[in-house]
């Protein structure tokens, strides 16, 4: 039988119908660091008709750590909107490698249709030294190996340092509760909320934490409202509000469970010109209402009266459960246009005195709020970037989401998987000191009007590029499903850490003429390396240095 199998670099995106044999070798010559990842991937494809399926099983014997996830095709509908570059791998709807289902070796091929296994080899556990990854394939039906392949591992005694960049991606409760029919802050409710903290941080680098004291006013259509998710219980007597931080605590302290360092407030007022004041309920005298909201003026004085009492408590909890200043969020509006800087500025002001010197971070795409010193920590859509001259970005934040769509980075599912990863290196590049993205997990249509089934559904109902609205899947045990992008973006990471590490051996100018040297010429946002053979280049000139005296 006409089955080809192949050990293929992770940047490949194999499609049912991916000719395995025209795509390249992974590199079998491996040098890892400690505390260090590198991917692959197995692929397979039966080119003849089969009467009944055939069993198989994969096996890798290896002394490093090795996760092994099957990749499964989801459905693409909106690969892409509005003027975009020619770079996109497809542009009609498709059935494209996604989902990543944990795998325990065994599988089964299918008639002319490729797929493939993502394998992830870890350093944590293992000593330095050589080491063998010895990869198998068993047709169990006859009994006989079919394939074989054989990874060769040198882990060198150097550390990789940890992720030395904040990250965010937006965390959706009450996609939560619609996806799982959970009722908010149930025992069942809190027990998805550390599942997804924790595999947020272990498993997507995750260190941020939109944490929801109020319904966090994002993505939600004009008049109308999300789900009530708000942590803080508040009180109104007629004249003083009172807090009970109890859920807040809990929530805080699962943070410090998973390793969650950084609380992130949600906006203060409303996305897209800080018009109004977000949902946020109130019980008065017994009675429980939305006390403001749409109907709130963002400029009503008693709003800005209920902000003062509750910043200072707010920050007064957090500070007493171990997050520092230097360790709390704050926003006023996100994504405010140019022509609305005058209404951001007076919202600013009502909150910057009551904040101390926690970090004020709003996601922007005009310079102007930051040349009038209005944004002194703008969260730069990198489509944008070339408008801020590159000292301005050192220090600052990145994001791209839905309107990233033109020649620069993203991980939109019909983007080859190099502009998703090609970020890592380019935050280092420009000096970036945080990341962000809206969508760790919203499974809504636009503007949060119903709920979407996220396996079926990958582009909010038609409205944003499929793998824009979110990096995991939900599966039925309760626990966040991988994706291709996830892993992708996290070696991104790792290849961002590696230079960092650089960086403090050699200096920052040895180490832009070393990504020069190798990528041919200087890169930015919209001109970068696509081939593999840069990150592999890249990790090898890397070892060569780090494992250098002195």
């Amino acid at each position: 039988m006409s089955v080809v199998f192949s050990v293929i670099n992770s940047l490949e995106k194999v499609f049912p119908d991916t000719s395995i044999e025209d795509l390249p070798p992974a590199d079998c010559n491996v040098r890892m660091f400690m505390n260090d990842r590198f991917s692959f991937q197995i692929a397979y494809r039966c080119d003849e008709y089969l009467k009944e399926s055939k069993q198989y099983c994969l096996h890798i014997e290896s002394t490093l750590d090795c996760s092994i996830q099957q990749v499964v095709y989801v459905p693409s509908n909106l690969p892409r909107r509005g003027a975009c570059d020619d770079g996109y791998l497809f542009s009609r709807p498709a059935m494209v490698p996604d989902l990543l289902l944990p795998a325990d070796g065994h599988f089964k091929v299918a008639s002319y249709l490729s797929s493939s296994f993502f394998c992830t080899l870890s350093t944590l556990s293992c000593c330095c030294g050589k080491h063998e990854v010895k990869i198998s394939v068993r047709d169990n039906d006859d009994d006989i190996e079919v394939y074989e392949s054989t990874i060769h591992v040198m882990v060198l005694d150097i550390p990789l340092y940890p992720l030395a960049i904040d990250h965010t991606e937006w965390f959706h409760q009450d996609s939560l509760l619609s996806y799982y029919k959970a009722e908010v802050w149930s025992e069942f409710h809190w027990a998805l909320i550390e599942k997804w903290m924790t595999f947020a941080h272990e498993r997507c680098a995750i260190n941020v934490i939109l944490t929801p004291v109020f319904t966090p006013p994002l993505d939600t259509a004009v008049g109308k409202e999300r789900q009530t998710v708000q942590l803080v219980d508040i009180f109104y007597d007629g004249e003083n509000y009172y807090f009970d931080f109890s859920k807040l605590k809990r929530w805080c302290l699962l943070c410090v469970k998973s390793g969650i360092k950084t609380i992130e407030i949600p906006h203060f007022f409303t996305q897209w010109g800080a018009a109004c004041a977000p949902k946020i309920v109130v019980n008065e005298k017994g009675c429980v209402y939305s006390r403001f909201g749409w109907h709130t003026n963002a400029m009503d004085p008693e709003y800005k009266y209920f902000l003062e009492s509750f910043i200072p408590a707010l920050k007064k909890m957090l500070n007493d459960t171990g997050f520092d200043d230097d360790h709390i969020i704050f926003h006023i509006s996100d994504e405010p246009r140019g022509h609305q800087i005058e209404q951001y500025s007076r919202c600013k002001k009502i909150v910057e005195p009551l904040v101390g010197k926690c970090r004020i971070i709003d996601a922007l795409s005009s310079p102007e709020f930051y040349e009038r010193n209005i944004v002194t920590m703008p969260v730069i859509s990198n489509d944008h970037v070339k408008l801020f001259d590159s000292n301005s970005c050192r220090g600052k934040w990145v994001y791209y989401c839905v309107s990233q769509n033109n020649l620069v980075p993203n991980r939109f599912m019909a983007l080859p998987s190099a502009r998703c990863r090609i970020m890592g290196t380019l935050i280092w590049l420009y000096g970036f000191s945080g990341f962000l993205h809206w969508g760790y997990n919203f499974y809504f249509c636009q503007f949060s009007e119903y709920p979407v089934n996220p396996f079926v559904c990958t582009d909010a109902d038609h409205s944003f590029p499929s793998g824009d609205p979110f990096l995991v899947y939900p599966s039925n045990d309760g626990n966040p499903l991988s994706s291709l992008r996830n892993e992708v973006q996290m070696d991104g990471f790792t290849d961002l850490r590696i230079l960092r590490q650089l960086e403090i051996k050699i200096g920052r100018d040895a180490v832009l003429k070393l990504i020069d040297n190798i990528a041919g010429e200087r890169m930015d946002f919209e001109k970068y390396p696509l081939d593999p053979s840069f990150f592999s280049a890249l990790r090898n000139c890397a070892a060569d240095i780090l494992e250098q005296d002195g």
